[in-house]
């Protein structure tokens, strides 16, 4: 989901009589972000369009009221502006000076230029770290949100504090990160935690949601393919932990168009990725996931071999021999993989912990759990070799890992 991304503002001017008016000037703005200002001298009046964000926006200024006046550009008018401008856009002045005479003028703006190019041939990556893999809650014309401007964003469900990573190279041009709160009421509409990124052909791709300051980039600074940009969250006007995507350019003021990009993915190359499916990062040759912080030392991990389930009731993998500086062991998860055995056996193993889904930890072939207790749904016994891994979640560290067999028994 994404937040509503226009405004408009409305202004009326009626003159009965004629004077003869000093230079007066008045603004009039919207969410801090675009402010129209209009300065009189005598029966003509100047529309300058000021940018008070760090990115480019689009404008329509429209006079659907305009009695005994003429303006020296053809209306409604339409312009991009660049970030941080403040630039003279037309006049407007008295037909007959005699008369009477009155406007009125809307105003709109969104994100974005005009003059953007998408680039088809570009192929995006999937934005989190290689072998990362993730469900698609919402793709393109998704019935939620995905429609109007948001046509071709995606969705993944994510948990808060994932790392997100830049899906095409680019510079960065807006950084938003200091809400605090989301949820579904239309009062978060405007309230998003986002970052944008233009791209060689002026498109901008917007990356939603991320936590209260969970940028990793500023404005001005160049990307490419690949680079941490910020951490996941669940800020704005969002039903869930996620990250919403899009590639667009502006049309006018009032609405943008988004684009049905495509990416590379382990399940393949150059697709539209379809809601209800899980893709995965394609990790280079020989890739390893990042190696452990230098305030974090981890000594061994002991995995108890042998594991008695009770339809219903928990068991724990004890995990000993296990040293952590400098952080909170809430912000470790564990994780194991089978490398030999019947991989279904243990898909229906439950966190116990009311709210997290096995398949929501699914990372490259590892499946991850915030506690280390389970329940067990059904009756089987099977033996496994596998490999179990302790990962801090902030940075997705790898810690310690141990391979050994170990036998699963579900009475």
């Amino acid at each position: 989901m994404n937040s509503t991304i226009r405004a408009m503002v409305v202004l009326s001017i009626i003159f009965l009589f004629v004077f003869v008016f000093p230079i007066n000037a008045d603004q009039s703005c919207s969410r801090e972000t675009t402010c129209i200002i209009t300065e009189q001298n005598g029966n003509k009046i100047d529309f300058s369009v000021k940018n008070l964000a760090t990115f480019e926006i689009t404008v329509t200024i429209e006079l659907p009221e305009f009695v005994n006046m003429k303006a020296d550009v053809g209306l409604p008018f339409t312009a991009s502006f660049n970030g941080n401008s403040n630039t003279h856009v037309f006049s407007i002045e008295t037909d007959n000076p005699k008369k009477a005479w009155h406007y009125n003028y809307h105003f709109y703006w969104t994100f974005g230029p005009l003059d953007a190019t998408h680039d088809d041939s570009v192929v995006y990556s999937l934005p989190y770290a290689p072998g990362g893999s993730f469900k698609v809650n919402q793709g393109f014309n998704g019935t939620f949100s995905h429609t109007g401007d948001n046509q071709y964003a995606i969705d993944w469900g994510m948990k808060e504090n994932t790392p997100v990573f830049a899906a095409r190279n680019g510079i960065v041009v807006g950084v938003k990160d200091s809400n605090t709160e989301g949820g579904t009421d239309p009062k978060f509409v405007n309230m998003s935690n986002y970052i944008m990124i233009k791209h060689s052909d002026k498109t901008i791709g917007e990356y939603d949601h991320f936590k209260f300051k969970g940028a990793a980039v500023k404005v001005g600074q160049k990307v490419k393919n690949g680079d941490l940009i910020g951490y996941s969250g669940n800020v704005g006007f969002s039903a869930g932990p996620h990250l919403h995507f899009f590639v667009y350019k502006a049309i006018d003021g009032k609405n943008r168009q988004s684009f049905p990009i495509r990416f590379d993915t382990e399940e393949g190359k150059n697709i539209i990725l379809l809601q209800g499916n899980s893709y995965t990062n394609p990790a280079p040759a020989g890739f390893k996931p990042e190696k452990q912080q230098q305030n974090v030392l981890v000594r061994e991990i002991k995995i108890v071999k042998d594991f008695t389930y009770k339809k219903q009731q928990g068991v724990r993998f004890e995990i000993s021999d296990v040293t952590i500086k400098g952080m909170n062991k809430k912000e470790v998860r564990f994780g194991f993989k089978v490398e030999q055995g019947e991989w279904q056996d243990i898909l229906w193993l439950d966190p116990q912990t009311v709210g997290y889904d096995p398949e929501v930890w699914k990372n490259g072939g590892w499946f991850f759990f915030p506690y280390t207790k389970f329940r067990g749904k059904s009756d089987t016994s099977q033996k496994y070799t596998g490999t179990f891994q302790v990962v801090e979640t902030a940075t997705n560290s790898v810690l310690g890992e141990k391979s050994t067999d170990f036998k699963v028994t579900l009475k």
